[in-house]
Order: structure tokens, then C-alpha cells, then sequence
């Protein structure tokens, strides 16, 4: 008789969910990711446009200043939205996280319930094979000793 455990189903249903949970996740975290290089990009356009009004301190005229204004208001209202979107991210990434190990727990507790009953099974086994051989043993006893008696 194999073995079968009576909650396979239910583990394999919590696998699959721990599973498309991490998939979630790594979406999550390859979004949040690019939020990060976006920002990380806005500043770096920001300090070349700092070195370029550094640079062109002495020759620069109104319409030049003025567009420079509007481009620094530009990366400011990109980088104010970015960071919106990156602390939202930042909180859909954890709890996601916090899903996964949910996901994991309730996987982790169906393995240990799976390996309990597969020993208290092995231990099944063990007594039915001893009283197997108990009886073959007791079965050569008296047949021994009934050639005996006759």
C-alpha cells in the first residue's frame, strides 16, 4: 500500500499560489527598479543642467535663463511624481512580500503536517511487516510441532 497524503491537493493549490505570488513580486520589484533608474536619471539630468549654467554663467541671456528655469520645473515635477509612484511601489513591493511569506508558512506547515503522517505511515508499515513475520513465525512453530507430536 503507498503511501498517499490526504491534503496533496490543498498543498499543491498553496504551491501554485506561493508560486505566481513570487512571480507578482518579481514584478513588482523589476517596476520598482526602473522607478529607482528613472530617478536616479532625472537627477542626473538635473546636475548637467547645474554644470551647464555653472559653465555659462557670464553669457547666458533671458530666454536662455527663462528655459533653464522651465527645464528645472520640468525635472522637479518628474522627479515630485516619480517619487510618488516609487514610495507607492515601495509599499505594493512589501506587501507583496509579506504575501509570499503567508504563502510560504502555509506550504511549510501542510510539509511538516505531509512528513508527520508519512512517518506515523512508515511506523504503520513497520508494525504490519513485525506482525506479518509473527505470524509466519508462529505458523513454523506449531507446524514444527505438530511433526513432532506425530
Amino acid at each position: 500500500m503507498a503511501f498517499k497524503f490526504r491534503l496533496q491537493k490543498l498543498l499543491d493549490y498553496r504551491k501554485e499560489q506561493k508560486k505566481m505570488a513570487e512571480e507578482e513580486l518579481a514584478r513588482k520589484q523589476k517596476y520598482l527598479q526602473e522607478i529607482e533608474e528613472q530617478l536616479h536619471e532625472i537627477k542626473q539630468q538635473e546636475e548637467q543642467l547645474h554644470q551647464f549654467h555653472r559653465q555659462q554663467v557670464q553669457k547666458t541671456d533671458l530666454v536662455t535663463l527663462l528655459s533653464m528655469e522651465n527645464y528645472q520645473q520640468l525635472l522637479d515635477e518628474q522627479f515630485y511624481q516619480n517619487y510618488q509612484e516609487f514610495n507607492r511601489a515601495s509599499q505594493d513591493v512589501e506587501t507583496k512580500r509579506n504575501t509570499v511569506v503567508k504563502f510560504w508558512q502555509s506550504c511549510e506547515i501542510l510539509h511538516k503536517l505531509k512528513e508527520k503522517s508519512y512517518q506515523g505511515y512508515l511506523e504503520d508499515e513497520k508494525s504490519r511487516e513485525r506482525q506479518a513475520n509473527d505470524e509466519v513465525a508462529l505458523f513454523n512453530y506449531y507446524k514444527s510441532s505438530e511433526s513432532l507430536l506425530f
